[in-house]
Order: structure tokens, then C-alpha cells, then sequence
């Protein structure tokens, strides 16, 4: 179960609490009880991820709708330090100074939440593989490694934070997760209808043909699109 086992431990890591007793590692046997559980997850799944997508697409077409509107007659173009500022002339637009020192708040608030929620997955999947892959640390307390690796990553984003402007920073960040997304499709696709089905799972609990189509799908899309965006690159350089 990974780092699953210790959901609601790590939370009180950092202030020094004491460990609670943490269950054993468990075991999927695909009993009819459990299967049933699984379609639920599914369906909340489909459910989540659905909301995730639609929310972005409605979120990124009003961002576009509102800069071709706004900032596009203005010939203003967000670069740098200006990214959060210009894009504040959306609400400034319609509540004036408030709504500008509204917008520049949520902005912040967003990056906080969504740095703090990177640290805290980072931080996780750091502890799982340490002691997945060296057996000498199997026995090492999840909850100090985890607050190690907080520590660590908090240090070292404050320091790269100072290398550059947000603009570069931005690009490669972008950059580097398309690489991920691509490489971890692939892994994902070879996991969930390779070797997860009739090995670590019962295999009518696993993805059907259809999840298979969409993800495939979705897979050849990404390859297509960094294929195309690798060979942009050549031709400038």
C-alpha cells in the first residue's frame, strides 16, 4: 500500500506528535466486498477527474476570452514579473482597484496551495521509494524521512526561486512536466493493462478495453505534440 498506510500520520509530523500505531501492509484478495469498493473508487474517480477536466478547459478558455478581450486591444502581453500584475487588469476591469488587489491575493494563494501540495506529494513519494528500493531502511520511522525530505525541498526551492524570473522558471517547469506527462503515460499504460491485470490485482478489478482505447489515445496525442514541439526546438537551434 506504500504511503497509503501512513495517510493521517505524516500530518503530524512536523509538530512533533507522537507516532500512532500504523497498520500492517494490506492485501487485495478480490472478494466481493472489495470489488464493490472498487467500483465506487472508480466511479469517484471518473466523477473527480472529470470535474478536474472540465474546470480547466472552462478556466483556460475564459482566460483566453478575457485576454483577447482586455489586454490583446491594449497590446499588453504578461512577461516576467508582470505575468500575475497584467492579468489583474481582468478583475481590475470590472471592480476597479479592488478587484485587482482580489485578483493579485487569490493568485497568491493559488501558488501557495499548489507548492505546498507539490512539497507534500514530493515529500511522500520520496519516503515511499527510500524505503521500497534499500532494504537496509525498510525499518526507518516513514514519518522522519518524511519531515527530512520537507525540510530539504523547502531549501532548495528557496534557493532556485532566486536563480531566475518566474517567466524562464515557468517554461522549464512546463517543459520538464510535458517530458513527465509523456514518459508517464507510457509507464502508466504498461502498468494498468500489463502487469498489474491477473498479477498484483484480480484481473476483472483492473482497467477495461476502453480504458485502454482512451488512455492509448490520450497517450499517442502526447507523443504527437512532443514530437512536434522537439522539432520546432531543432529547427531554431
Amino acid at each position: 500500500t506504500g504511503m497509503s498506510a501512513y495517510s493521517g500520520h505524516m500530518s503530524a509530523a512536523l509538530r512533533g506528535e507522537p507516532a500512532e500505531e500504523v497498520p500492517g501492509r494490506l492485501a487485495f484478495a478480490g472478494t466481493p466486498q472489495e470489488i464493490g469498493e472498487v467500483k465506487k473508487w472508480k466511479r469517484f474517480l471518473i466523477l473527480d477527474s472529470g470535474m478536474g477536466i472540465l474546470g480547466n478547459v472552462a478556466t483556460t478558455l475564459m482566460t483566453c476570452l478575457l485576454a483577447y478581450a482586455l489586454l490583446h486591444p491594449q497590446g499588453l502581453l504578461p512577461e516576467k514579473y508582470e505575468i500575475a500584475v497584467v492579468q489583474a487588469r481582468f478583475f481590475e476591469a470590472s471592480w476597479g482597484p479592488a478587484g485587482r488587489l482580489v485578483f493579485l491575493f487569490v493568485a497568491a494563494c493559488f501558488l501557495s496551495d499548489t507548492w505546498i501540495t507539490t512539497l507534500d506529494a514530493v515529500s511522500r513519494m520520496h519516503t515511499d521509494f527510500l524505503k521500497g528500493l534499500f532494504p537496509a531502511l525498510k525499518n526507518l520511522d516513514p514519518r522522519k524521512s518524511y519531515t527530512f525530505f520537507v525540510f530539504l525541498l523547502s531549501v532548495i526551492t528557496s534557493i532556485t526561486i532566486l536563480f531566475d524570473e518566474p517567466g524562464p522558471l515557468i517554461l522549464i517547469s512546463a517543459v520538464s512536466g510535458f517530458v513527465g506527462t509523456v514518459a508517464f503515460s507510457l509507464a502508466l499504460l504498461f502498468l494498468n493493462h500489463g502487469l498489474l491485470p491477473g498479477q498484483l490485482i484480480p484481473a476483472r478489478t483492473g482497467p477495461g478495453r476502453a480504458a485502454f482505447t482512451l488512455h492509448a489515445g490520450a497517450t499517442l496525442v502526447y507523443l504527437a505534440l512532443a514530437v512536434l514541439y522537439f522539432g520546432k526546438l531543432l529547427k531554431i537551434f
